[in-house]
């Protein structure tokens, strides 16, 4: 590291401390409104050094409170002449009228509570992949299977991307994007948690996909059974029970669509698990999907990318099922269904497809 760029985390680790005490103090007034609070997160979400922070002036507080002498000290602004931190409004002295025992509940609650937002963040790093487990990608074109070391495996499809984190008490999942079949190794000790942005999904011993779309997270249940509830950060750290939790119980047959901004209703389904999932074995299978949709999922699977360029030749309706890297089979098929004309780029790795009375390569 460059001296310059010491000097700025030098800086920025002293900005973070002297923050991280002004919102303990806060913390321990019991100031904080719910605004507060939420700006509380919001500071803690920013950077790892803003939670390394918190952790230091809140133990460094618990030591300095062990001496006797600590709550006659004065604070708040002027105390001290070249104070490090300017205290937000509060009282000029420690009062030590306020009963002991009061004093160390509102400090255990303020204290608590900070863990628990620490939690939440902690939760949040290890989603983004700053801390913790093993990452597995996915490219253009590529799929991929993966052998956990519970016995459980993973068939992960193109454009994805997974973190894992196995414990001696919980096993967890997060799929950031894409879409992948979980046959999950039973395990009564360990529950087994996928999240994915609006939906945690709990096997019970089962078989499953999901797949994160713009608009909604599909879960199929191949075999056994899941429990479905709504996404909370701080849950990465703890099982807790889903029955209270508005958790949806689904089992072999049934698709659950969850919408991605964790808004809207989810509504369930009964599908043919095969046909749904047959992407994680190389075939897609579309049943009266618009052909803008079915050429976004065959360019997930081919290095060749196709678009079409008229807005309502997109919106066109589309059956059938294809092998996911046969391109050609489904321009045969387009010839025959579409009115539309394909044209390959000069390097070949782009085809456009455009309205027209046939469908022919020029």
């Amino acid at each position: 590291m460059s001296t310059a760029s010491f000097k700025d985390l030098e800086i920025r680790r002293q900005r973070a401390l002297e923050e991280a005490a002004a919102w303990l103090v806060r913390l321990q007034s019991n100031a904080l409104s719910l605004t507060d609070r939420s700006a509380l997160t919001d500071w803690l979400r920013e950077s790892p050094l803003h939670v390394a922070a918190m952790l230091r002036v809140s133990q460094t507080d618990r030591a300095l409170a062990s001496f006797d002498a600590w709550d006659s000290i004065p604070v708040g602004p002027g105390a001290v002449g070249d104070a490090v931190i300017d205290w937000p409004s509060s009282p000029p002295v420690r009062q030590r009228s306020v009963p002991s025992k009061f004093f160390r509940l509102r400090t255990v609650a303020a204290v608590a509570f900070a863990i628990v937002l620490m939690s939440a963040v902690a939760a949040e790093l290890w989603w983004r992949g700053i801390i913790g487990g093993p990452t597995f990608e996915t490219a253009t074109g590529e799929r991929r299977d993966v052998a956990l070391a519970d016995g459980s495996t993973l068939r992960l499809g193109p454009q994805t991307r997974v973190r894992v984190q196995l414990t001696q008490g919980e096993r967890w999942i997060a799929l950031q994007q894409g879409e992948a079949v979980f046959k999950v190794a039973k395990d009564p000790t360990r529950p087994f948690d996928v999240y994915a942005g609006a939906a945690r999904v709990r096997a019970l011993g089962t078989e499953f996909g999901i797949e994160k779309r713009d608009a909604a997270i599909l879960v199929t249940v191949a075999e056994g059974r899941v429990a479905v509830s709504q996404n909370d950060p701080a849950l990465f750290l703890h099982s807790g029970s889903l029955a209270s939790e508005g958790a949806v119980a689904l089992v072999a047959g049934d698709q659950l669509s969850v919408p991605t901004q964790g808004t809207g209703r989810s509504r369930l389904r009964k599908v043919d698990s095969g046909h749904s999932l047959a992407w994680a074995n190389g075939r897609l299978i579309f049943e009266n999907d618009t052909l803008g949709t079915v050429l976004e999922r065959f360019n997930q699977y081919n290095s060749v990318q196709l678009k079409v360029t008229d807005p309502r030749l997109a919106e066109r309706r589309i059956s059938g099922s294809f092998d996911a890297t046969d391109l050609e089979s489904l321009l045969a098929f387009l010839h025959s269904a579409v009115p539309a004309n394909a044209q390959r780029s000069s390097d070949g790795q782009e085809i456009t497809l455009s309205s027209g009375s046939n469908t022919g390569e020029r």
